[in-house]
């Protein structure tokens, strides 16, 4: 990585912690001919670059590059006004500013730097990752080229290249409809789909968190995913023999936060929409063992599993009803039924987890009502 981007991330910390500490008050702004200042030993709170442990020496240039950033984008129109530096409001929203154009310069930096020298590092790329969490960073991200840069590293065959390539892709999507739809455009699916069937292992459970950070509250691209056959790359994963329980259980969760947005939160004001999304997640099932697989995992002795498997039943009984009602499958939730019973509660792995416990027996009774006739009442008091 070139000198350049790291002067600028340089430069982003000495500026976040000058502020940090205005927001204190406890710096006073000197002028451009001020002696140099020490400060005090600071708490490191970000493990990605922003925040350092240490006494950091600071010269009068730079205090004078971070008070002239101040007076540029202050609400006051080019001065720091004293009586404003003492409300809160004007100094959380001026640290906002100051950080956000730090975040942007420092984008601009990595990106040409990659351009130019093409070299790729985990530790840049985890640089990048803190940086692009940020919404509009994210998209300034999107403008830059950055995620086609990015998309180029994800079948690296390092591993852990991959893996924190696609750390970045997940921070960029997640919660970000802009980015989201980009990825859409550039088919963010085909990079995706290639490393799930193909790719390593340890790359895998990166790869299906950056998934569902592309396809959750995003039902164009549910839809689209659907359609090319998605669900069934999810299936292979899941009835994969050499599959890591951790991946497969990823894959849980994700047709689980699937199933509660198309079913549970429902369009009300676009109902065509809605029933189409149902209808297309419907037939994705089809010819796939999903609904078959998922009961299967009751036989680990781990309790946290059981929470994530009966939540997704209950979920997933539109669509799995059918197999969840075969009489092997109501056998295995009646036996952990059995643990809700308050003079059996002992056997529990963990008998001071009353939390975990409740939610378990909890979605126990739901399921058992979704999948059976007549109600199987179960016990609670733990």
């Amino acid at each position: 990585m070139s000198k350049g981007f790291i002067s600028t991330l340089t430069r982003m910390k000495l500026i976040l912690l000058i502020l940090g500490a205005l927001m204190f008050n406890k710096v006073i702004i000197c002028k451009a001919n001020a002696p140099m200042i020490v400060l005090g030993e600071t708490e490191e709170k970000h493990s990605g670059g922003i925040g350092y442990q240490g006494k950091e020496t600071l010269s009068s240039k730079d205090l004078k590059d971070v008070y002239d950033m101040a007076k540029n984008i202050s609400h006051s129109k080019g001065s720091i006004i004293k009586s404003k530096e003492g409300d809160f409001e004007y100094r959380r929203s001026l640290v906002r500013k100051i950080s956000l154009a730090t975040k942007s310069e420092a984008l601009k930096k990595w990106i040409k730097s990659l351009q130019r020298y093409d070299k790729y590092t985990v530790e840049a790329l985890q640089e990048l990752e803190y940086l692009v969490h940020q919404y509009e960073t994210a998209s300034d991200f999107v403008k830059l080229g950055g995620l086609e840069l990015i998309l180029s590293l994800i079948n690296n065959e390092d591993p852990s290249l991959a893996s924190t390539a696609l750390s970045v892709l997940s921070a960029a999507l997640q919660g970000n409809p802009p980015v989201q739809k980009y990825a859409e455009e550039i088919k963010i699916s085909d990079y995706l789909t290639k490393v799930l069937r193909k790719g390593p292992p340890t790359v895998l459970s990166s790869a299906l968190f950056t998934l569902s950070s592309y396809l959750r509250n995003n039902e164009k691209s549910q839809i689209n995913f659907f359609r090319m056959g998605g669900l069934t790359i999810l299936a292979d994963i899941l009835t994969s023999s050499g599959g890591s329980l951790k991946s497969k259980l990823k894959v849980i969760d994700l047709l689980n936060d699937l199933a509660i947005e198309i079913y549970d939160n429902l369009d009300v004001v676009d109902q065509a929409h809605t029933r189409q999304l149902q209808r297309v997640f419907y037939d994705g099932f089809k010819n796939t063992k999903i609904c078959e697989e998922i009961p299967t995992f009751f036989k680990y002795s781990d309790y946290t599993v059981y929470e994530k498997v009966v939540i997704a039943m209950n979920s997933l009984h539109h669509v799995c009803l059918k197999d969840f009602k075969k009489k092997h499958v109501i056998d295995s939730i009646e036996r952990l039924a059995y643990l809700c019973i308050p003079n059996v509660k002992l056997v529990w792995l963990y008998p001071n987890d009353l939390e975990i416990q409740m939610n378990i027996c909890d979605a126990l009774q739901t399921l058992l009502d979704n999948v059976m006739s007549t109600k199987f009442l179960i016990k609670t008091e733990l």
